[in-house]
């Protein structure tokens, strides 16, 4: 299964051209291969890692735009932290 993280930067990322304020949405999974197969679906192929180990695509600006496209809502903090940190503990 899939989910999603929205938050706004709480800084700037220069790197990633992420201004803070801007939304950004962290896409996780249950598995590596789950995650890798959402991911195919619109060319994304190289996750990201997190200090705790957690891939996931980091979605902002105009890639934001995919998760629109499948009419997901992007405000799922409670099922992230539940189903996803939790497990890795």
């Amino acid at each position: 299964m899939v989910y999603f993280l929205s938050h706004r930067a709480h800084r700037d990322y220069p790197w990633l051209n992420v201004k803070k304020g801007q939304q950004i949405c962290k896409v996780l999974a249950d598995s590596l291969s789950d995650l890798l197969e959402w991911g195919k679906k619109f060319g994304l192929t190289r996750p990201h890692m997190s200090r705790s180990g957690i891939p996931h695509f980091d979605l902002w600006g105009n890639r934001l735009v995919l998760l629109e496209m499948q009419g997901i809502k992007v405000n799922h903090k409670r099922l992230y932290h539940r189903r996803v940190l939790r497990k890795g503990k």
